[in-house]
């Protein structure tokens, strides 16, 4: 019943308002607001917002990031069909670029840590982060072939859904596939430096990719907390948390509807 009440909340469009900072600007912000709109369809980003909700409801923090990405692959494409001999035709090869644009990527919580210096509700006391994700090796080569580190790169690293005896309470995917490999990612803003690392060989040491007109460089991190834990704590309490052992609670959810338990939810947003 929460998860149908989370659904119909995250399912409505994210609305933004443009302002134009100056007069020159007003002429653009309709612009900006077109490409807003565009971003959150092409990247499908609605359906990551609601895993990122998932998670916030669920554990009490949620963690994703924004990035450049472009998804490219050879394919084939016929340029003269032979009717009486179709083995004959003739193909040709060319690079499809199949995604080029903004992603906004939800992470699980259990693969990402944060500088354990940081504050709730303020963006800059989080100096850098790490995120952790398990590749097959086709889609890491794709991903990672370019560098002339990957020639290193072999299978393996702990390559279960997430870091062995972190808790025993939550659930894993079991991979079929076995050729796996466990990579890691780390940005940090003070020293503008973003490592990737597979199996403990250094694929990438390059300055942040995102920054701003005025050089300002930025993680790709966005992460918030559902109800706060303390003062000084970014990991919040989810629903869970808060109404697994308060037998009054969970009797009063049992008996709203829908409505009335959206409508409870939407004070918390």
């Amino acid at each position: 019943k929460i998860n149908t009440a989370l659904s119909i909340l995250v399912d409505r469009n994210p609305q933004a308002i443009f302002t134009a900072g100056a007069k020159k600007y007003e002429s653009t912000s309709l612009l900006m607001k077109q490409l807003y709109t565009r971003s959150w369809e092409i990247a499908r980003s609605r359906s990551q917002l609601n895993l990122f909700v998932y998670n916030l409801a669920k554990y009490g923090w949620a963690v994703g990031r924004t990035y450049p990405l472009r998804i490219t692959g050879k394919v084939k494409t016929i340029i003269e069909y032979n009717e009486e001999k179709p083995e004959l035709s003739k193909w040709e090869t060319k690079e499809a670029v199949e995604f080029n644009d903004i992603m906004r990527e939800n992470l699980n919580p259990w693969n990402v840590w944060l500088d354990d210096m940081a504050k709730p509700n303020n963006q800059w006391s989080v100096r850098d982060w790490s995120w952790r994700k398990v590749y097959s090796m086709d889609s890491a080569e794709e991903e990672f072939g370019k560098y002339k580190n990957w020639k290193y790169v072999q299978a393996g690293g702990t390559t279960t859904e997430k870091i062995a005896g972190y808790s025993t309470s939550v659930t894993q995917t079991q991979y079929k596939e076995k050729d796996l490999v466990e990579v890691y990612f780390y940005e940090n803003k003070l020293k503008d430096l973003f490592i990737v690392v597979a199996n403990n060989i250094p694929l990438i040491i390059e300055p942040l990719p995102i920054g701003d007109a005025d050089g300002n460089k930025k993680l790709s991190l966005w992460q918030t907390y559902w109800t706060l834990r303390t003062a000084e704590s970014i990991y919040g309490i989810g629903i869970y948390e808060a109404i697994r052992y308060d037998q009054a609670f969970l009797d009063r959810i049992r008996n709203m509807t829908i409505d009335q338990l959206t409508l409870s939810i939407y004070k918390m947003f």
